[in-house]
Formats: C-alpha cells, structure tokens, sequence
C-alpha cells in the first residue's frame, strides 16, 4: 500500500479532535498504539511528558500470532481463529495471551470516559478482537472500527507528527509581541516611541525548535550604550499578549551590547519559549535564567516608561601649536621678527567662538606647544602641554595656555614629534585626556617642521620627506620618535588631523624651507584637507564648518534604558553603536 496515500486517512478517521485518543492498530505482524491529546495549535500532540510511551509497539505480538497461525493447519481452523481465538479441538487458544496483549498496550486513558478509541489495522474485522476490547475499556460506544486504515510503518514521534501537520496545519492560538523602543529624531522630535515587535502572530504558522516545521524565530537586539561614565544596565525583555491583559518578562544582561532573541511555541504544551544569546560569547546564555516569570500589567506598563533624550555632540579638540612663531615688529633699529603669538590667540579665538556656535555641545579643549631643545637651539621650552579640560571660557583658556609663551628657536627644525607623540592616545605617556566616546580632532598650527627620525637616513632619496628632495644641506638635530608614524598611529585611533601651516614671513615664498614646511603640513592635514593661512591676515578658513559638519550626534537618554531597540541602522545617527562589533 502507498505509505503517502494513506497518512491523511488514518487521521481523517479521528472522530473528536477536542477529546483525548488511543489509535490501536492490529496486523498479524504487529500490534502498536499512539495515543494522541487534544491541542489548540496542532489538533493533535503526542505528549510524552504526560503519557509515558504514547508511542508503543508490542514485541510479542508477531510472535503470538505465527505459532497459532502455524498452528491452522485448515481453512475452517483459521476462521475459528479469526473469530474465536481457538479452535474446539484444543489445536489452539490465543485468547488469554491476546487480552493481555491488548490489556500491556492499551494505557490507562483509553478507560477515561471522554477518551476516544479507534481500533484500525486487517484485524480491526475479527470479531474476537472487539470481544476482548470491550471489556477492557468497559465502554463499548468509545470503539471504532477501520479494519482499511494503518499507521505509519516509521513509528516515531517525529513521522507521526509531520503526518498530523499535513492534514491540520498548525496555526498559533494567540499573538504575542515584544517591547521595544524606537528613537524618533527629526527636526521637530527627538523622544523615544514604544514599538511593539509582533513574534508571534495568531491563526499563522508558529514558530517551533524542531526540523519538523519552520525554524524558530530570531531577532536581534541592540543595548542603547549609555552616557559618559555610566555603566550598562540590564535588559528587560517583555512579552504583552495581542490584548495587552497579560505580561512575560525575563532579564538579560550580555557583555557586548548586542544579542539575539530566539523563540518559538513548545511542542506539546504550546507555551511560548525564548532563549537570549550572547553574541560576545558565541551564542551562549546572555547572562540569564532564559525563563518567563509571569508580572501584572502594572509593573509592565512601568518597565515599559519611556525616558526622554536630550541631543548632545561630544567634541575632543587638540591644537598643537608652533611656539616659535615669529612676527614683524618696528624696532629702534628697523623691523625685527620676534616670536610673538599674538595673531594665534586671536585667530584661535575666533575659531573657538565659531565652533561653540554649535548647539548642545559637549567640548573639552586641550593644547601643546611645542618649541626645541633649550640648550642646543636656546628655545624657553621642549613643550608645554595643557591636557584636554571642559572649555567654559575660551578667552581665559587661550590666556592660561598662551601667556608667555612665545619662544625662540635658532635653528629650523622644532619638537613638533613630542606634541604628537603626547597627543596620540596610544603612547603610554600620553596624557591628552581623549575621552573614548568622543569626536576628536587634533589642529596643529605652524610652520617649524618636526626632527626627521633618527633610524632614517634623511638625505636617501627612496625615504619620505627627503632632504635630498628639497636640496638641503644642512645636518639636522635627529629624535628618537618617528613623527610619519605618530601621524598614521593617531589616524588609526580615529583622530581627525588638520594642518594649519603659516608661511614663514621672513624667507622667499620659493626657498626650499618653505616647501619642505609646507608639505609636512599637507601631510598632517590630507586627511580632512590643509589650510594655508596667515595669520597676519583676517581671513579664517572654514574649520569650524568642518568640524561642525563632522561632528557625532549623539542622543543621551534621562535615565538608563532597560528596553532593547531592534534596528542597527539607529546606531548611526545615535548612541546605540557597539563599537565592540
């Protein structure tokens, strides 16, 4: 017989699907029984967990029925069999061996009042059959006979249960959705939204753990990263049923800020199940018990209390700033060039007051000055850093960092690799201060080039910045830290680099010294663009634009967020990204 031809007939003949069921089937070669529970979701489960062996199949039946059958050695003896289970002369008698067969197979349900019994199977049709029957149900009217109907050759909980799905298509009794949040930032809002992430639909397919229908379900979900010097907090998830009467919560609490949700409706209970996975820790547990506690609708609903946000931009600015700078005086005896870095603070001024024209700006400040070796060059300094600090006062800033601070130098090359050296956040020695969620940026204004490397053979034409190139001469000072590399370092650590070069005032726009100046500040500010300036001029270059239009929005949240959002692509315009991932 065709196995497929017959797997929705066998069910078909199930008379109630509200009540429990016993299908016993009876062949010569086997004698098995399924007993099968009413379900909301899969009209019928095999429950296991309640029925020890719903499954069961006799292994002394086949045996039983060979030796009788051996046994009728004539026509009229295998129709006493069939009908009576023994012959008159005493050949054979298989009717106490066939009760307790019967009685070993048949579970203590199928004597329930409400229990259905449907005997299938070639010896559904022998009268002896249903004579043993009754009796050990004790209720005749629960038995139905289909002597043209047979189970599955493969008896597993798993075939059985793929037949059932074929001729009742599971279909979730309930819907179920998870809390979540969403950020709604435009020009005109900037809030959070309750959304409500449906996992569970009703009357559609569920979702279950095993390969017998769809996979589970999986979702991914995002911890909102908290303000500066706050620690994460746990997650709560929440599951609200379609009607919003009743509430599931379980807490999560993973390393990274990223983890994935899985769910599905266990088979045979039909209660929803979710495990929460540590995306950190390859998918284990996301430091939790993974169970739903059930919680009344008020202690939900005030889980579910959205904070407000507030946007702020947080911005880490560095300049480095050439001490050596020199300007044009009227002395008693003509001009003389002094160092002077009056026209810096000025221009720094006006720089600073563009860039705080930027609302709900967060901005720390720091500054380097750099001069020269003081015994060798007779420069007042090496270099004087001011780490970064919150800025509330601009001009009294400048005045802190720049007063006496002009500073000769003799020679032409200047410390310009220290500043770096201590503006780069990973130097063991740095003490800028960056702080790790901020933007950063580093302007280095001058004109004093930094002391070529001195692992490098400066006038090797093959090496960058070769002093070959621009036809020097001169055997420069050498330092033991590599400004090339202080540069790549600090645009690794996603520092942004700007040069501001200012020409030497007092040599030939065409003297090699002024070329070579002037491609080392290229170099410093290829990355966001260079800027020649002069700072004898008014004019100042669009850097607070530039700044500006870099600038990280970031929405900070009132309080912690204990509620997941569900879209990565929040993270790029707020303070949601993980940068673990």
């Amino acid at each position: 017989m065709n196995e497929q031809a017959v797997v929705p007939t066998w069910i078909s003949a199930l008379s109630d699907p509200a009540t429990p069921t016993v299908v016993v089937e009876l062949h010569r070669t086997r004698l098995a029984r399924v007993v099968l529970m009413p379900s909301p979701i899969w009209m019928y489960v095999i429950d296991e967990q309640r029925h020890n062996q719903s499954i069961l199949v006799s292994l002394t039946w086949k045996t039983l029925w060979d030796d009788a059958y051996a046994k009728a050695s004539t026509k009229q003896d295998i129709d006493y069999l069939n009908n009576f289970g023994y012959n008159p002369e005493g050949v054979f008698d298989v009717r106490t061996k066939l009760a307790q067969e019967l009685q070993k197979i048949l579970p203590n349900l199928a004597r329930a009042p409400s229990t259905s019994i449907l005997i299938i199977g070639s010896f559904a049709r022998f009268p002896i059959i249903g004579k043993t029957l009754r009796p050990l149900v004790g209720r005749g009217d629960a038995l139905a006979f289909r002597d043209d109907l047979r189970l599955p050759d493969d008896l597993r909980v798993a075939t059985v249960r793929a037949q059932i799905a074929q001729r009742f298509p599971p279909r979730a009794p309930a819907t179920y959705f998870l809390s979540t949040l969403k950020p709604i930032l435009n020009e005109t809002e900037t809030k959070f939204e309750l959304e409500r992430v449906p996992l569970v639909t009703k009357g559609a397919p569920p979702p279950v753990l095993d390969g017998t229908m769809p996979n589970v379900g999986a979702l991914p979900l995002f911890r909102v990263i908290p303000a500066p010097g706050e620690n994460p907090v746990p997650l709560y998830l929440i599951l609200r049923d379609g009607e919003l009467k009743a509430a599931q919560v379980f807490q999560v609490n993973p390393t990274s800020n990223m983890l994935k949700l899985k769910w599905w409706l266990d088979y045979p209970s039909g209660q929803l199940q979710v495990r929460a996975l540590d995306l950190a820790k390859s998918s284990a547990p996301a430091n939790a018990d993974n169970s739903l506690r059930e919680v009344d609708v008020q202690q939900a609903d005030t889980l579910e209390k959205l904070p407000t946000l507030r946007l702020t931009r947080q911005v880490d600015l560095v300049f480095i700033l050439d001490g050596t700078l020199r300007r044009k005086v009227k002395g008693e005896e003509g001009d003389e060039w002094l160092p002077d870095l009056e026209p810096d603070k000025n221009f720094l001024q006006t720089l600073l007051k563009q860039v705080e024209q930027e609302t709900q700006l967060d901005l720390h400040c720091g500054m380097c000055l750099y001069g020269d070796n003081k015994k060798i060059t007779g420069s007042a300094y090496a270099f004087r850093p001011f780490p970064l600090a919150a800025l509330n006062d601009s001009q009294r800033w400048l005045e802190q960092c720049l007063t006496n601070a002009a500073t000769a130098d003799w020679d032409y090359e200047a410390l310009l690799e220290n500043a770096l050296a201590w503006s780069n956040p990973i130097n063991r020695n740095s003490n800028a201060g960056w702080r790790p969620n901020a933007e950063k940026w580093l302007i280095v204004i001058g004109y004093a080039p930094p002391h070529p490397f001195q692992g490098r053979d400066v006038y090797d034409p093959n090496v960058p910045f070769s002093y070959d190139k621009y036809r020097f001469k001169h055997e420069p000072m050498t330092s033991p830290i590599d400004w090339l590399e202080q540069i790549q370092q600090l645009r690794q650590q996603k520092v942004h680099t700007i040069g501001i070069w200012v020409p030497y005032p007092e040599i030939d726009l065409n003297h090699p010294c002024k070329h070579y100046s002037r491609d080392v500040w290229q170099y410093i500010g290829y990355e966001r663009g260079h800027y020649f300036v002069n700072l004898e001029e008014t004019h100042v270059p669009p850097i607070a634009k530039l700044i500006n239009e870099f600038f990280e929005r970031r929405y900070l949240p009132s309080q912690p967020v204990q509620l997941p959002v569900t879209k990565q692509a929040h993270t790029k315009d707020y303070s949601i990204r993980n940068t673990s991932l």
